[in-house]
């Protein structure tokens, strides 16, 4: 009992930190930047003009306005100010904290303070707690939907499946997840059950598996119809600035990517890359050719086409403008994602989870690639998904939370410096 007791006080704990570094955020947000910062001007026009029933003009948003809608209710009761969508904002971090203790609860997980501390420390993610973006309602749906799907109730996990989805079209990816995860779990059973049960034969647990899925994931199939039909209606997923917006193959993309996933898990996979014998690999001929192969074909595949990610009023664009002009800075970023690939090899292989974290591993990948934009926005929900799926060690949790709380320090710092209407966000 004491170390359950202990486990639930050191949560608590957690809970509490990540609350009042939020609340420090939205503090510090509202005395040095009351006024809107980069696409908050955008959403609030949005808010404020829902709110006071006016019509949206066509092409104003890329995104249904299911966020704008929600935050308008707030602001007719609050006051239509930014610092109320602000707050709302906020507000959903903190749901999506005690989601996120409440999902480690369920998975019986040994150190739920750390989770909790990533998450709430999280370098992509506090620094848009305090600010008028629709991530952070995404962020507490997605959430909703993995506490639910490991309470076993699937219809109630499409249903917050399907809410991310009208927050952001791009989270129909996660619904096949959740889906494919609930066929493994049924097939588990239905495999069980036959065992128990001495059922003979493949067609009998096939037509169980079929009317258990049929069950269970009627909400995923709905959604997953629906946003289907949309797609092949309107091939870009949105509802305005398709030129901007539409779904398309960066490589710019996976550059900044690699990089963001190297300084956010420095302390991690540079630990493990003691263990993944670079030397001895290297030492052999076909697995340096094939090292070597990959960094010249993406050093020669680079390229940074999208035209707002060439506005250097934001850090990333200045990245990747650079990048543009340097072969040499293009084969070092090369070299450096090589050995972090080396090392979450050796990671993934220490995991007990392994195929789990496949899967999430490759679904945050069909999360990312099809994003134009390169945007490190796009990297919390795979870096959220990845961080409640992953094994830790204890001292690894540790440093690995005093790093993001170091990072988010730094990128909330560039923010109170640099924000604007202009830009002057990562």
């Amino acid at each position: 009992m004491l170390p359950q007791r202990l486990s639930r006080a050191g949560t608590g704990a957690a809970l509490l930190a990540g609350c009042l570094s939020v609340v420090a955020w939205l503090w510090l947000l509202t005395y040095f930047k009351p006024g809107w910062i980069a696409d908050e001007q955008r959403h609030f026009l949005v808010i404020l003009s829902l709110s006071r029933g006016e019509e949206l003009p066509p092409g104003f948003l890329p995104m249904l306005p299911t966020f704008h809608l929600i935050a308008s209710h707030a602001a007719c009761v609050f006051g239509r100010s930014l610092l109320t969508v602000r707050v709302f904002s906020a507000v959903c971090f903190l749901v999506g904290l005690v989601l996120v203790a409440a999902t480690c609860r369920r998975q019986g997980e040994a150190f739920c303070a750390g989770r909790v501390l990533l998450f709430a420390w999280n370098p992509l993610l506090l620094p848009y707690a305090g600010l008028a973006y629709t991530e952070m309602a995404t962020v507490a749906a997605l959430l909703a939907a993995a506490y639910l799907h490991e309470r076993g109730r699937p219809r109630w996990s499409g249903l917050a499946l399907a809410l991310a989805c009208l927050l952001r079209q791009s989270s129909v990816i996660w619904v096949a997840f959740f889906a494919l995860r609930e066929l493994q779990r049924l097939r588990a059973q239905t495999d069980a059950t036959a065992c128990a049960e001495h059922i003979a034969g493949t067609n009998q647990n096939l037509i169980a598996l079929l009317r258990g899925a049929t069950s269970r994931l009627c909400v995923h199939m709905a959604v997953l119809l629906v946003a289907g039909m949309v797609l092949v209606l309107n091939p870009s997923f949105t509802r305005g600035l398709v030129h901007a917006n539409r779904i398309g193959l960066n490589p710019a993309q996976f550059y900044l990517f690699g990089l963001v996933l190297a300084l956010c898990w420095a302390p991690v996979w540079i630990s493990r890359l003691r263990l993944a014998e670079v030397g001895a690999k290297l030492r052999q001929g076909w697995f340096c050719a094939l090292v070597l192969a990959g960094i010249g074909i993406a050093e020669l595949a680079y390229a940074n086409p999208h035209p707002w990610n060439a506005d250097l009023n934001y850090m990333r664009n200045r990245l990747l403008v650079w990048l543009s002009l340097s072969r040499a800075g293009r084969l070092a970023v090369g070299g450096l994602l090589a050995l972090l690939g080396l090392a979450l090899a050796e990671f993934w292989r220490a995991q007990p989870r392994r195929a789990e974290l496949a899967l999430v591993g490759l679904f945050a990948m069909l999360y990312v690639v099809p994003h134009y934009l390169v945007d490190p926005r796009y990297y919390i929900v795979p870096a959220v998904m990845v961080n409640l799926c992953a094994s830790y060690r204890e001292a690894e949790l540790r440093r690995l939370a005093a790093w993001y709380l170091l990072l988010s320090a730094a990128v909330c710092s560039y923010i109170l410096l640099c924000g604007g209407p202009d830009g002057g966000v990562p």
